[in-house]
């Protein structure tokens, strides 16, 4: 069993050398040092592994945490949205349709926070945060 912790570090380290939690490499970037989020996996061996993020997985993991949040009373949902923050921060390196459906998904996922926050109804904006969550999603495949 693989528990995973997302870390808001940033790894400067070459994709060819961080290997995935089953041990095997990413695939080679020649020269490129990006900055990308972290997850921290810790292995059934007990060790700590640093794998590299793509957006479609971090759009993907924001999907499932809002659909889990929604359901849920504020007082729960509310850090589970306030976790996502490192998640839909926009690095610039995606093309200019996918930045901005993340910017999307981001704007929307604020303005649920913000009416969870004040105690207002929120239904409406969970549909447009999972909505433009998946846009962001579709884009990035």
């Amino acid at each position: 069993m693989v528990k995973t912790v997302v870390s808001m570090a940033y790894s400067r380290r070459k994709t060819s050398d961080i290997k995935g939690v089953d041990g095997t490499p990413l695939p080679p970037k020649i020269g490129d040092y990006p900055a990308h989020p972290v997850i921290l996996g810790f292995s059934s061996l007990g060790l700590w592994q640093v794998v590299a993020m793509r957006d479609f997985e971090k759009a993907t993991r924001v999907l499932d945490a809002l659909k889990a949040a929604e359901d849920q009373p504020a007082q729960l949902a509310l850090p589970i949205l306030n976790g996502l923050v490192g998640l839909v921060q926009g690095s610039g390196e995606q093309p200019l349709e996918v930045e901005e459906a993340r910017s999307g998904a981001f704007m929307a996922i604020c303005e649920v926070g913000k009416a969870l926050h004040r105690g207002q109804p929120a239904d409406q904006l969970w549909s447009a945060a999972i909505g433009a969550t998946e846009r962001w999603m579709s884009l990035t495949k």
